[in-house]
């Protein structure tokens, strides 16, 4: 937000599990594009050999544990 004297910061410190409270619709909403695209593709997670995560959202633990729950695979994140 920002008025005339221009932007305003908000410092506040977040324990991950509030972010990952205040994130709880949108981390789940990543689940479905990943089942569409195992479903399109006909594949199970047992055909998945690895998962490289890349991006950065993708350092969210959260996410990480929503795809290795999803896919069976513990995240590549070396990229």
């Amino acid at each position: 937000t920002a008025d005339q004297t221009g932007p305003k910061h908000i410092d506040k410190e977040l324990t991950r599990e509030t972010f990952e409270k205040l994130c709880e619709k949108l981390i789940d909403r990543c689940r479905i594009p990943v089942e569409k695209a195992l479903n399109d593709a006909r594949l199970d997670k047992s055909d998945i050999n690895e998962v490289v995560l890349v991006g950065g959202s993708t350092r969210i633990p959260a996410i990480q544990q929503l795809v290795e729950s999803l896919t069976g695979k513990k995240p590549n994140q070396s990229v």
